[in-house]
């Protein structure tokens, strides 16, 4: 009974080290979708969208109210500015709808650009964001902390967290 035990082990062992192995080797896509930025938004007109990517609007404000009274629209992508906090964030509202990498891709790039065009402190790398959302959505899937996991938020202080190779290949692109 104890050798068949081990060799379970051995054989879930050598079953999770492959598959970890053939996800660190997916073929990694080229990102494909564009965005468009509307000239016509201002920071103090945030009712009309930042970007257009897609079949989405993406607005960004720094109302909380606004994004979560429009958050119900489909399919349209709300983001809330909150770079004038002690720690900087934007957060994508209920972020756990996209699930496709080159849309997520895009709506990062859409926040990178509102930030050269708006600075801050703000500072977080494409592939730590990517991560991180990755994380939220794979948590809020399986219905693990769904109040902290539907929509993602990119402060500063977790940019250490989410910057590793590790993650990356766990989670592709």
């Amino acid at each position: 009974m104890k050798n068949f035990n081990i060799r379970k082990k051995a054989l879930f062992m050598a079953t999770t080290g492959i598959v970890l192995i053939g996800i660190m080797n997916l073929p990694k896509n080229e990102h494909q979708i564009t965005y468009a930025i509307n000239e016509e938004y201002t920071k103090d007109n945030s009712s009309i969208p930042f970007a257009t990517c897609s079949n989405h609007d993406v607005y960004i404000s720094t109302s909380k109210a606004l994004a979560s009274s429009s958050s119900k629209e489909e399919p349209n992508i709300f983001i809330i500015d909150q770079r004038d906090k002690p720690d900087p964030n934007m957060c994508v509202r209920e972020s756990f709808k996209i699930t496709d990498s080159d849309e997520m891709k895009t709506v990062i790039e859409i926040m990178q650009a509102y930030d050269d065009i708006y600075p801050s402190e703000w500072n977080r790398t494409s592939e730590s964001m990517l991560n991180e959302w990755k994380i939220h959505n794979f948590c809020c899937g399986i219905d693990l902390f769904p109040n902290h996991t539907e929509d993602v938020d990119f402060n500063n202080a977790d940019e250490s967290i989410y910057n590793h190779s590790v993650i990356t290949k766990m989670f592709g692109d």
